[in-house]
């Protein structure tokens, strides 16, 4: 079987890239053949697979005169559509897998599927099909947002949601409306969505249609482990420093609990206030961006792992990641963070009405019977190997060809 793999950018740049590019090595492994459409880039790490590129665009540090002139282009990538349907003609792919394309490659990209009739398989990493800013989370309001979800598309406009920019809103809004008055979502052969959370949000969109929509949870390359049953200490997060994944509220949290040590890792657009915290507060330690090996040290030999999001999270790998390394989970019981982080079983959420810090504090007082347990709720928790996720997508590609 040939697979082709679209994405705007071509080399791991967060989750859904690692998730591309390992999804295309077990394939590749099974005896399929990947190729890959997405932007120039140096970084772009595609080895010898085929692979088609089109021109980069920026869009976030367009300036209002380049905005203008990029409008268009913004909406419909002709360069897009016309490179893709000349790959599509040179080797045609028996199917697709679509992962990021809206505002850079554009839904041009899907015009060019379907009009080569080839199927579509399109992963949700985000609810970009249903909110323009991708995240159902007002940055400028620091509050979760489902206006558009329900229906009220001038929500975008009005609360400005482009990274607080009117011009850019507007383009967002207008590059909803011309693709929905188009159908092109309708193209799309099946969706799938990595938590039951986001299949529940997708399917309010009047375009897409809850019988070609599954939830399939990511996989993991992480190898489950027993619990580390020596001494542990404290709390770590690990991952992006940024107003929606929490990290003001673990500062304020580790500034209201001295005794308790915290290590941040990640870096972000945080960093300095997470450095200056550090600075003011001894039980803070900061480590900036860490190797995969370190990283798993310090967090199994961690009491908790933190995952505080203010925004709806979907699947995210972090929290699959330490519950398999053995370490319990604090989380907020946001977007599909509930499915994942079972409370009092491998992990706690944060309850009603309760801070960060309150949490923090009671998961610190329980007792070692009841901490004990939850270790072995991690080694418990089931989640998948890319080689067994592997085998579940080649049968779901199967099918859509065969029903084609």
């Amino acid at each position: 079987m040939h697979i082709l793999m679209i994405n705007k950018f071509l080399y791991k740049k967060g989750g859904s890239e690692t998730y591309m590019f390992t999804l295309a090595k077990a394939l590749e492994e099974a005896g399929h053949k990947v190729s890959f459409f997405g932007m120039a880039d140096a970084r772009n790490d595609v080895g010898e697979h085929p692979c088609v590129e089109v021109s980069n665009k920026d869009f976030h540090n367009d300036s209002k005169v380049q905005m203008a002139a990029n409008a268009l282009r913004t909406i419909r990538s002709k360069e897009a559509y016309t490179a893709l349907r000349e790959m599509l003609k040179k080797d045609r792919p028996d199917i697709a897998h679509i992962h990021n394309f809206n505002y850079q490659l554009t839904p041009a990209v899907l015009e060019a599927l379907r009009d080569e009739d080839i199927p579509v398989v399109m992963t949700m990493h985000d609810a970009q099909l249903v909110c323009p800013n991708h995240m159902m989370y007002d940055l400028n309001r620091d509050e979760r947002c489902y206006e558009c979800v329900q229906g009220n598309d001038m929500s975008c406009i009005k609360r400005k949601c482009i990274h607080d920019s009117l011009p850019k809103s507007v383009i967002a809004w207008m590059e909803k409306k011309y693709w929905r008055m188009k159908h092109i979502y309708e193209t799309i052969d099946l969706f799938i969505c990595p938590s039951t959370f986001l299949q529940h949000k997708v399917i309010k969109n009047r375009d897409i249609s809850v019988f070609n929509t599954i939830r399939l949870p990511n996989f993991t390359n992480a190898k489950h482990e027993p619990s580390y049953k020596g001494e542990r200490q404290g709390v770590i997060y690990f991952g992006r420093l940024s107003k929606e994944k929490g990290i003001e509220d673990i500062l304020e949290a580790a500034r209201a609990l001295p005794d308790v040590p915290f290590i941040i890792a990640g870096t972000g657009p945080l960093e300095e206030e997470v450095k200056k915290a550090a600075k003011e507060c001894s039980n803070i330690d900061y480590k900036g961006f860490l190797s995969h090996d370190v990283l798993h040290d310090l967090v199994r030999h961690s009491m908790y792992s933190l995952y505080p999001s203010r925004w709806d999270e979907n699947c995210p790998m972090s929290v699959i990641e330490s519950i398999c390394m053995g370490t319990p989970v604090i989380a907020t019981p946001n977007g599909g963070l509930p499915e994942l982080v079972k409370d009092g079983e491998n992990g706690l959420l944060v309850r009603s009405k309760e801070s960060l810090a309150d949490t923090i504090e009671r998961a610190m007082r329980i007792g070692k019977t009841m901490y004990e347990s939850m270790l072995e709720g991690c080694e418990a928790s089931e989640f998948m190997s890319p080689d067994e996720y592997e085998k579940k997508i080649e049968e779901i590609y199967q099918k859509i060809i065969q029903h084609r």
